[in-house]
């Protein structure tokens, strides 16, 4: 009964970001061409927009020297005995570890979390579509890591394995594999005392943070639950991963994904922002791994795009709604998602935006 509480408070909490992926459930119906076809019959809470004319500029190869030095940066994850976003009980979030910036809490217990940045994921996450291929690969890797999750009854929740896949209903890819999970009101099979979390699971979290997704191998759940997501435990899961983001052009597949999400526009329900919020926040995600992978094909995009946003305060919730509507996306959080890139494009779009605003809190995002 415990559980079946804390599953039904989180994923309310949520269901406006993401949508989650069952694993034993099997598409009601068959994908077709037309992915907004799709997304309309499941009655989704997104639409694609129109994709922006950009194409991808032709990238090396991964060079042989970086091949080995991404195995041994994947074997040093062995070396992780401290929590971190992904792999930690007392918190669920995510973040894109070379961005301190992009950090964002869901839900945490009131504690010092003993957060700790491990060099080793943070290089592979930097090295995005260079390090995904080798990535995937590893989701097998069973070796242990020195860090070990034990669930000690706090506030009488529980401990259990699963298999969650956060993301995109718009992707093909994703849907290709498993439709939207529902609800379950059922207790877990069986609860589990301790985990030491594995390579693999490491490995998970990484391709996440260079996806956009918030794959986590640990999170917490309210209230006193913790989840443990291992691709090294579950073969179905870790193949159904493989399957999402595999590709013989990694640099290929991660600029379409992130595209595909950057176009992807939340539904407004034409009386709150519910719901609306999953494609402003797949946008906001997106652009900020755009610029930080893809910089010479996306920082004219996105500069235009500022140079779009209507930043008016009008002093009313209701013509603020408007406008967040208007724009497609969450004003404040989109600037503060891509107003670390340094390009001059993009700063002059930010100083631009500061002088025709008259929003503090617009204001105050570009000043940090």
């Amino acid at each position: 009964m415990k559980t079946t509480i804390c599953l039904i408070l989180f994923f309310a909490f949520l269901s406006n970001r993401w949508v989650l992926f069952s694993e034993d459930q099997k598409p009601k119906v068959e994908s077709p061409e037309g992915v907004r076809e799709k997304i309309d019959q499941l009655q989704m809470p997104v639409r694609l927009g129109e994709l922006p004319a950009v194409s991808l500029n032709k990238y090396e190869e991964t060079k042989e020297e970086e091949l080995k030095r991404i195995n041994a940066l994947i074997d040093k994850l062995a070396e992780i005995d401290s929590p971190e976003v992904g792999l930690s009980s007392t918190l669920s979030g995510q973040s894109f570890l070379p961005l301190p910036v992009s950090k964002e809490v869901d839900t945490q217990i009131l504690t010092n979390h003993n957060l700790h940045q491990n060099e080793a994921l943070l290089e592979l996450v930097k090295l995005g579509p260079k390090s995904l291929p080798l990535l995937l690969k590893a989701l097998d890797n069973n070796k242990p890591t020195k860090f070990t999750i034990k669930h000690d009854g706090m506030a009488g929740g529980g401990m259990w394995m699963a298999t969650e896949l956060w993301g995109n209903p718009a992707n093909k890819e994703e849907r290709k594999f498993a439709d939207p999970i529902k609800i379950s009101h059922e207790v877990p099979d069986q609860d589990i005392e301790s985990y030491t979390v594995k390579i693999g699971d490491v490995c998970f979290v990484a391709i996440g943070q260079i996806v956009g997704r918030p794959y986590s191998a640990v999170r917490y759940q309210p209230t006193g639950c913790v989840v443990i997501n291992s691709p090294t435990e579950n073969e179905a899961f870790r193949k159904r991963i493989q399957a999402i983001w595999s590709s013989p052009n990694a640099n290929k597949k991660l600029f379409e994904s992130l595209i595909l999400d950057y176009t992807t526009q939340g539904n407004f329900n034409g009386t709150s922002l519910d719901g609306w919020y999953v494609g402003s926040y797949l946008q906001c995600r997106a652009a900020m791994r755009l610029l930080y992978f893809f910089p010479a094909e996306s920082t004219k995009l996105i500069a235009e795009r500022l140079n779009g946003l209507d930043v008016k305060n009008r002093g009313d919730t209701e013509e603020w709604m408007k406008r967040e509507v208007s724009n497609g996306v969450r004003a404040t959080t989109f600037i503060n998602a891509v107003s670390w890139c340094k390009e001059p494009i993009l700063q002059t779009a930010l100083n631009d935006l500061v002088k025709r605003t008259n929003d503090p809190e617009i204001k105050k995002t570009i000043r940090k």
